[in-house]
């Protein structure tokens, strides 16, 4: 399930930002004219309908955008990829903070890599990340940015900056995966055909390191339950010393496949994806470690304790390989560190949670001078920061008053102090710095009126911050720890055409953080329909200080002539464990009621909220949430869209549903609650029957089609009214620009007709 913070520290760090994105676009909004309109071309548009092609040309302005920082170790430049607009081609720059200048290093022309195919897994990685440019979408460096280690069309290069040469290396038969340079930066790990290989940085010698590989059975690459829902995409590591690689062994021969169908090519085959759905077999894991120069793999045994889920690999030069393992309903974990001779593991520290335990790729951070590491522990009730000692001893916590520990954005080199990101607010991120020894702490950035997000780790005395203001002035620094440097990255992205009318608010007993998004030309004494922009689901924040955030909605409440409303109820995070995990066996029925009071409120507090015309619409478990809502809650949704939506959970995956839900056969009842296809027979929808529209990818890998088609069936079957719109081999994500333009004009269309239809009726 998708949805999402602001920070980037690398492609691993994507995962919240990705879970963000989809959880607050329903549709990058295209360049095609609503039918109404289609006689009026040569009418200068309006503001929301240039606003509305912005948004899709530029990607919702992440074209153009800096991103995955690395700073080198000289502490004067960065290197970062981007695009520069119209083109989606992500290339490799360089910023040099001693005079500011910026520097293109590489792009994927200069490489000449000419056709080829990518790797199976490759494709499934960008899928998991969804990527939305072109060109080069992965890169290493080492320390000093002598060379760019990318992969291209399934081939590797190495670039040399010095000299401006390209070397292709790994050369063979069969795509390139997943490569990774040695800490020395002299060798290069990656995987081809599922097996693992080792070459020299220049390529003179290809050595391999396993056998054997196959789809079934791969070698080096995570699992899709790994890439999906642990926030974990590698499966292969280098020791520090570079002399050993760690790898994970994937077993998928007892998972479920499933089929994803062309409808426009009947005589095509169907790809059949690996699926574990809740209460099926899982893929079996195991680690190992083997010499760079090849032989016998030396396996890591976790004991006879089932931990079915590895989390999180960390092998750094302060600290021992440390793997954080799950059970399988994610209720107990465990943080074990394993012996590179033998294979046995120590345990470290054990957590338990009734409800689930939280995951954080960025812990452990371990210190130098044997000074333990950094954990990050929810028992206190809010999330702070720990200090263990090399055996997992808790030495120290440190308590933020009024502040929760969001992440670990680094520590210094002389792991005295360490850079976290805390929760201002649920809607307010800001970096603070605690000095490890005292346990004092302070604003890395005091005089920053906008919430401030980390977007790189905290290395060489620098680190990357974005920041982000309500006014939409959104922009990325390269700083000093110390505060007295400071530069603007540069950024190719656009400047939006018009800024987000919105206002950020808390409502109700509970302080609920909500956003109010209302027409430009907003007419005071005037009644105006509501449109609930929903997620609803976990790990994922509607409610952010960043007024580009809230573009999408702007389109709509100009075009619809609406108000645009989202919300942060219970089950959302930072705002403590109790508020967090308030959503435990509650999939449905906790978010959609209390999205349904909160709006009841704002009824009560703005006269021109019209209570008779609210909708709501979202995307992925926003769709779900509206479709639960109109069915649940047809007192105050009068109507609805739903964007690629989980219907029953037991067709989602193991790792997400059975975190919330738990197994399908011991919480059944939760399963039941959760589930959208008993409400459709429910009395409530019956006897308020409320308009729907479904809209769905055929092809999509995340939310498969099937859901969709089940709950169309079910409303078919109960005579209750829907729309049914299926996108033709499109997948989680709609990069069509033709089909997401018309996902744009139905949902419009629908809401101004069923509208209209409540409008009528009152005048009655």
């Amino acid at each position: 399930m998708t949805g999402d913070n602001i920070r980037c520290k690398s492609w691993q760090g994507m995962r919240p930002l990705i879970r963000a994105a989809l959880a607050t676009a329903l549709f990058l909004p295209g360049p095609i004219l609503l039918a109404k309109d289609a006689d009026s071309k040569s009418v200068k548009p309006a503001p929301w309908e240039e606003l509305r092609q912005q948004l899709r040309s530029t990607r919702n302005f992440r074209l153009g955008a800096p991103f995955n920082f690395k700073i080198l170790k000289d502490g004067s430049r960065v290197l970062y990829q981007k695009t520069v607009p119209p083109s989606t081609a992500a290339a490799v720059y360089q910023f040099d903070i001693r005079n500011g200048t910026e520097t293109k290093l590489l792009d994927a022309e200069m490489l000449a890599a000419g056709s080829g195919p990518v790797s199976a897994e490759e494709r499934a990685l960008r899928e998991r990340l969804r990527l939305m440019t072109t060109g080069i979408n992965f890169f290493a460096t080492d320390p000093e940015g002598r060379w760019i280690l990318t992969p291209l069309k399934g081939k590797l290069f190495v670039w040399d900056t010095a000299k401006n040469k390209a070397t292709e290396i790994g050369q063979g038969q069969g795509s390139i995966f997943s490569p990774k340079l040695s800490a020395d930066s002299k060798k290069v790990v990656f995987v081809r055909d599922s097996n693992l290989y080792v070459t020299d940085l220049l390529g003179s010698k290809t050595k391999v390191l396993t056998k054997g590989g196959t789809e079934e059975k791969s070698f080096g690459v995570a699992e899709f339950i790994a890439q999906e829902e642990l926030e974990r995409t590698d499966g292969v590591w280098w020791s520090p010393d570079s002399k050993t690689v760690l790898y994970e062994e994937v077993d998928q021969s007892k998972v479920e496949r499933l089929s994803i169908a062309d409808p426009f090519r009947p005589d095509g085959e169907p790809q059949r994806p690996f699926y574990p759905r809740p209460g099926k077999a899982n893929a079996k894991v195991r680690f190992g470690f083997v010499s760079a120069e090849g032989g016998k793999t030396t396996w890591i045994d976790f004991g006879k304790e089932d931990f079915e889920y590895v989390s999180t690999v960390r092998w750094t030069k302060h600290g021992p390989p440390t793997f954080f393992l799950l059970n399988r309903l994610q209720n107990k974990a465990r943080l074990v560190s394993a012996d590179l001779k033998s294979g046995k593991t120590t345990v470290l520290l054990n957590e338990n949670d009734s409800a689930w335990v939280e995951i954080h790729n960025s812990i452990p951070i371990w210190l130098p001078d044997d000074k333990g590491f950094l954990w990050l522990a929810d028992s206190s009730g809010s999330r702070q920061l720990e200090l263990h000692d090399r055996a997992g001893k808790l030495i120290r916590a440190y308590q933020l008053p009024k502040l929760q520990v969001k992440d670990i954005a680094g520590v210094t080199e002389d792991g005295k102090s360490a850079f976290v990101e805390v929760a201002v607010d649920s809607a307010h991120a800001n970096l603070i710095r605690i000095d490890l020894e005292s346990g004092s702490f302070k604003n890395v950035a005091p005089n920053s009126p906008s919430s401030l997000d980390a977007s790189s780790d905290f290395e060489h005395g620098l680190y990357v911050g974005r920041e982000a203001s309500i006014d939409g002035q959104d922009k990325t620094w390269l700083r000093s720890w110390d505060g007295k440097t400071e530069k603007l990255i540069p950024s190719a992205a656009a400047e939006p055409v018009m800024k987000a009318n919105v206002t950020l608010q808390t409502t109700g007993p509970d302080a609920v953080q909500t956003a109010i998004v209302r027409p430009s030309d907003f007419v005071a004494g005037k009644k105006y329909p509501v449109l609930d922009h929903a997620y609803g689901g976990p790990s994922s924040l509607m409610v952010r200080s960043s007024g580009r955030a809230y573009l999408e909605d702007q389109v709509i409440a100009d075009a619809m002539q609406a108000i645009v409303v989202r919300m942060d109820t219970r089950g959302t995070p930072d705002r403590g464990r109790e508020w967090e995990k308030a959503i435990s066996r509650k999939f449905g029925s906790l978010p959609v009621n209390e999205h349904a009071e909160v709006l009841k409120l704002l009824v009560k507090q703005f006269p021109e909220f019209d209570e008779s015309r609210i909708g709501v619409y979202g995307w992925s478990y926003g769709g779900y949430f509206a479709a639960y809502a109109v069915l649940a809650r047809p007192d105050v949704y009068k109507a609805g869209v739903a964007g690629a939506p989980p219907v029953d959970w037991t067709d989602y995956d193991t790792a997400y549903t059975e975190r919330f839900l738990g197994l399908p056969g011991s919480d059944q009842a939760a399963y039941e609650s959760a589930s959208i296809l008993p409400l459709v027979k429910a009395a409530k929808a019956q006897k308020s029957p409320r308009p729907l529209l479904i809209i769905h990818g055929t092809g999509d890998d995340n939310v498969f089609f099937f859901n969709s088609l089940k709950l169309v069936d079910e409303m078919e079957r109960q005579a209750l009214p829907y729309e049914f719109l299926p996108l033709m081999g499109m997948t989680h994500i709609i990069p069509d620009e033709a089909l997401d333009s018309r996902r744009f004009e139905r949902t419009v269309q629908f809401f101004r007709q069923h509208f209209a239809k409540v409008s009528e009726a009152h005048q009655e």
